[in-house]
């Protein structure tokens, strides 16, 4: 567990091999911000999945973070996924 309150959000890390995925959780009906220090991602981008505002989904490739921090938005009852390296 990176990050979490009981009942309003999680974020999960697992790892398979040298791939990292990060899952995070949004219970609440509010937008939730957050900043996530991701100090086990080694590659140079990162793939980030989310939902928009109208719940259409949204594929990005990033370049990681300096300091392997990341500011990440998660919508109401909403979620993401990071996979990286």
């Amino acid at each position: 567990m990176i990050d979490g309150y009981p009942g309003k959000y999680v974020v999960l890390a697992r790892r398979n091999g040298d791939r990292w995925y990060i899952a995070g959780i949004n219970a609440e009906k509010k937008v939730k911000e957050l900043t996530l220090h991701l100090p086990m991602l080694s590659g140079e981008k990162w793939e980030l999945h989310q939902d928009n505002k109208d719940r259409s989904p949204q594929h990005n490739v990033l370049p990681a973070p300096k300091g392997k921090q990341l500011k990440v938005t998660l919508q109401p009852d909403g979620g993401f996924i990071i996979v990286g390296q």
